[in-house]
């Protein structure tokens, strides 16, 4: 019995919808053979209680894979310190003070850009190749898992960001916890997904 991401509740598998599909999205072919060979397969289901639709396959030990990349395009990094710098408004907030906390902070592209914005900037990475490389820029990195439970030094911070990580995540419900129990009362943050209605409809 497959149990959803966010709620926890038991879910029905036999209604999943099955799909074939690129093995990644780096993996797309023009040529009708190489896209055929490189096809997998996998299931989607809906959770009737919470209406979260998520992927039914074994999940990835992000300790032991590398997902995240530094070639990050100087427009996205320009918006993402816009973002930055609207959370230090939402909190009242001032550059160069407060405590921010970014949770899949990779090889600490973003954070290494952010540092000057805040009175400190810690980072959490699972992988550990990728804490190894933010690590290795001298950043302030705890490599461990985000949920229910966890402590991080520094705590509590008054602001965190959490981009692209969430649709990563098994149990969403014990992420959002361990985040809430780490953070100052007044404390704000800012959670992206990928927008994949949006995608589709600018085809890109």
């Amino acid at each position: 019995m497959w149990t959803c991401r966010l709620c926890s509740r038991p879910v029905n598998t036999d209604r999943a919808v099955v799909i074939d599909t690129p093995a990644g999205t780096q993996l797309f072919s023009d040529d009708a053979a190489t896209a055929l060979a490189l096809q997998t397969r996998i299931s989607v289901v809906e959770c009737v209680q919470c209406s979260l639709i998520q992927l039914t396959g074994d999940p990835v030990v992000y300790e032991q894979v590398s997902s995240s990349s530094s070639c990050v395009s100087e427009p996205l990094t320009d918006h993402r310190l816009d973002q930055l710098r609207d959370l230090l408004r939402m909190g009242g907030g001032v550059e160069g003070s407060g405590r921010m906390l970014e949770i899949g902070c990779g090889d600490g592209y973003l954070l290494e850009h952010a540092k000057g914005l805040f009175g400190k900037a810690v980072g959490i990475e699972p992988t550990r190749r990728n804490a190894a490389a933010a690590a290795a820029r001298g950043l302030d990195i705890r490599q461990m898992l985000m949920g229910r439970g966890a402590k991080v030094e520094g705590e509590p911070f008054d602001y965190f960001c959490c981009f692209h990580v969430m649709e990563h995540v098994t149990q969403i419900s014990s992420v959002l916890q361990g985040i809430f129990d780490i953070l100052s009362e007044d404390a704000v943050g800012i959670v992206e997904v990928p927008a994949t209605e949006a995608a589709i409809a600018q085809q890109r």
